[in-house]
């Protein structure tokens, strides 16, 4: 039996957050910036409640947060 995919649709101060989907409640999801493993109504990394996102040519993402970090480290080319 496949369970269907549940869409978090959170909210940070009644701004849509990053989306993320789950399998069922026990599996994990990843963040797209940081790669912290969460679960379905678990804590999350800070990425989830930032606005403004990065994505460079090679399609690397970077939240606001982590954009200087990555960009200095060269995982993010601007």
């Amino acid at each position: 039996m496949t369970l269907p995919k549940i869409e978090t649709g959170d909210t940070f101060e009644h701004v849509p957050c990053m989306p993320g989907h789950f399998e069922t409640p026990t599996t994990p999801n990843h963040c797209i910036c940081c790669g912290q493993e969460y679960y379905y109504r678990g804590p999350t990394c800070i990425c989830r409640h930032v606005e403004r996102w990065y994505q460079d040519e090679a399609q690397n993402v970077a939240c606001e947060i982590h954009f200087r970090e990555k960009v200095k480290d060269g995982v993010f080319r601007t």
